[in-house]
């Protein structure tokens, strides 16, 4: 028998938000959607229609329960508890449920503890201003709020908000301190060819527009952790991107410590480097991913992998 179909268990839950723009779906869901050779692009509306027999298995091939993450567009926390509690209840242990939101605080900007532990970007709304950044200590770029408009999946008898086809492809390329991970390489390749193949519209989203900033936040953590190749190993040959060096990186915009002195600049990177080349040799093995997905992934790891 196989196994059920996330878009079922998850269908009340979509039905509930299909008019909330600000409860996007991310993850498997959201770029198995936007991969999938049938599925049928229009830019112009913003929408993509996958097809009838549209299916993402709730199991994956390890023997693991699939994940659904949801991210809020807000800064209330009520609300964002509000979307985890509501599809907490309807999945019912069948998936595991992740859901999170813009933090309202000021950036960390220090080498205590909370930046040993911090492993995964945020988003965070800075105090006074309407601006929003995506940060991951020492890095930090803005986003640009176009960049934060949705796109609508459209299936049979569902529909769905996610971010923008090229902000999805990024958002694996820039989330972690890892790179883009090991388990995700095949599925991010797969996203970004078909981008490629669909409209040049996607690139030069990218590269020239809004999602610009989010592009040289993917390149700054590459550069400065695990090195250059697992970015441009998903994507398309035509659009792979150089490495940083250490001097481009301290001068950098998006450096968080450029006015700080040599030694604590010089700390954060090495640091950084450590914690990146770490989590980059576990996440390689397959066995321990494996075992990681099924019985830890949500609960004896939450620190390191949700920044908790």
């Amino acid at each position: 028998m196989n196994p059920e179909n996330v878009v079922n268990i998850t269908r009340d839950f979509l039905k509930k938000y299909e008019d909330e723009k600000a409860v996007q779906i991310i993850g498997g869901l959201a770029s198995t959607a936007t991969a999938d050779p049938a599925s049928r692009f229009s830019v112009d509306d913003a929408t993509i229609g996958v097809p009838k027999d549209f299916y993402l298995p709730a199991i994956r091939g390890n023997g693991s329960r699939r994940d659904v993450d949801v991210f809020v567009n807000s800064t209330d926390d009520k609300f964002i508890e509000k979307v985890r509690q509501d599809l907490t209840e309807i999945v019912d242990g069948r998936l595991d449920v992740s859901v999170f939101g813009v933090i309202e605080r000021e950036l960390p900007h220090n080498l205590g503890f909370a930046a040993l532990k911090t492993f995964l970007a945020d988003r965070y709304n800075l105090p006074g201003s309407d601006e929003m950044v995506k940060a991951l200590y020492p890095f930090s770029a803005p986003i640009d709020p176009s960049g934060l408009e949705p796109w609508r999946v459209e299936g049979d008898g569902f529909s769905f908000h996610m971010p923008h086809p090229s902000m999805s492809l990024l958002n694996y390329c820039n989330r972690s301190i890892s790179g883009v991970r090991a388990k995700d390489a095949d599925k991010v390749s797969a996203l970004a060819a078909r981008l490629q193949a669909e409209s040049s519209k996607f690139y030069e989203w990218t590269t020239d527009g809004p999602g610009k900033s989010q592009l040289e936040l993917a390149r700054l953590i590459h550069s400065a952790g695990v090195g250059i190749e697992p970015l441009n190993h998903v994507l398309p040959e035509s659009q792979n991107i150089k490495k940083m060096t250490k001097d481009e990186t301290l001068e950098n915009p998006y450096f968080m410590l450029r006015d700080d002195p040599s030694m604590i600049q010089k700390i954060a990177l090495a640091q950084f480097a450590f914690k990146a080349k770490s989590l980059r040799f576990f996440e390689s093995s397959a066995t321990v991913r494996a075992v990681f997905q099924k019985y830890a992934e949500r609960g004896l790891a939450s620190s390191i992998v949700e920044n908790s």
